[in-house]
């Protein structure tokens, strides 16, 4: 969720100290701490917007800025949660409502749009959201989705892939909070990767490189969906440091001593459709970065090294290595959390705008383009 493509983004329609001051409200089923969106929240916040964090699940946790968090249990805290921010968001006529919840959720966030009344409701389209599901759970997430995007005038999804899926959406491209960092001696023999272990990761990838190189160490941060997976990846390889799990505010000190990051995603349908935020981070602190071949790795090309094999990793490493000039990450960072936000700003000042013209009942209507 984030900062609009080049080729999609409109010109600003006023500077962001002299547009309305919005409240906004981010639907997650994601707690606050673990939600990358807590970023986007932190940027409108410090432009003058009032931000609440809605994390649904078992219960329901609303974050705001320098209050207490309010926790909502059960059906009848659920009907509680409605009327809490049926009341808040009516005390503003400027709501906008950001859905992330995806499609796990979609009974709720049918009822929340069919009851907070006035306000803008954007879907945020985070991936193709159907996955590998078969069979009926197919076609129940792909209904869902169908159904929660026509009912939100806004539309906006994260990997530009995903406009073929969606057509009708806003580009808004991903971001990330970390910052540059000087390294005097990166370390350019080992490999640092931040990842997931589950379907999205290549373990064959990573085990043939790690075998091909067994003088090059593989340090991988990061949450194992299961111990088989994480065996599965580690056994026999020394070179393999699994460090565990990664926290956001741990980033930062987790790349520092590096000067290559490998983002080795399999190569699937789980991939198709992902704008990995771990090549932000990477790209952010200033380090080179190696990806196997999905769409958005492709559309980075000019900032990304594309290995088509695990050979290539370690060839790519060796002439990194040798001449710097072949680095592709040498310009100043990605953009930030700053600038996806006010773009984010431009995008609702024209939702709203379009709206206001078409006299469109609130909350409901075509999505904008």
């Amino acid at each position: 969720m984030t900062a609009v493509g080049t080729s999609l983004r409109r010109p600003a329609l006023n500077d962001s100290r002299n547009r309305t001051r919005l409240r906004f409200y981010v639907f997650s089923v994601r707690p606050y701490e673990v939600d990358f969106r807590q970023f986007l929240i932190d940027a409108l916040r410090g432009q003058g917007h009032t931000v609440c964090h809605v994390h649904i699940g078992r219960s329901t946790k609303v974050i705001g800025a320098g209050t207490p968090p309010l926790e909502f249990t059960g059906a009848s805290g659920f009907l509680a949660l409605i009327r809490f921010l049926r009341a808040n968001a009516e005390s503003s006529g400027d709501a906008v409502f950001i859905d992330s919840t995806g499609p796990y959720t979609p009974a709720r966030s049918l009822l929340l749009r069919a009851t907070l009344g006035r306000g803008l409701w954007c879907y945020d389209i985070f991936d193709n959201m159907s996955y590998d599901y078969r069979g009926l759970m197919r076609v129940r997430t792909r209904l869902a989705i169908l159904l929660l995007s026509r009912l939100s005038p806004v539309q906006l999804v994260l990997a530009r892939e995903t406009l073929r899926l969606f057509p009708r959406a806003i580009h808004l491209d991903n971001a990330a909070h970390t910052g540059r960092i000087e390294r005097k001696n990166a370390n350019y023999r080992d490999l640092v990767l931040l990842s997931s272990i589950d379907e999205r990761l290549d373990i064959a990838f990573v085990r043939r490189v790690a075998a091909l190189a067994p003088d090059h160490n593989l340090f991988l941060y990061g949450r194992a969906s299961s111990p088989q997976k994480l065996e599965a990846l580690c056994s026999g390889l020394r070179n393999i440091v699994y460090r565990g799990e990664f926290k956001y505010g741990d980033i930062g000190s987790i790349l520092e001593p590096f000067g290559v990051a490998l983002a080795p995603y399999a190569v699937n349908k789980l991939t198709e459709y992902i704008n990995p935020d771990k090549y932000y981070y990477f790209l952010n602190s200033g380090m080179e970065v190696i990806s196997t071949d999905i769409p958005q790795a492709r559309r980075m090309r000019d900032r990304i090294h594309i290995a088509q094999s695990p050979a290539d990793v370690l060839a790519i490493i060796d002439r990194l290595r040798g001449d710097p000039s072949i680095r592709k990450n040498t310009a100043g960072p990605v953009l930030g959390w700053d600038q996806r936000a006010a773009d984010l700003l431009d995008i609702i000042a024209q939702a709203r705008s379009r709206r206001a013209r078409a006299g469109s009942r609130p909350g409901f209507g075509h999505p904008v383009r």
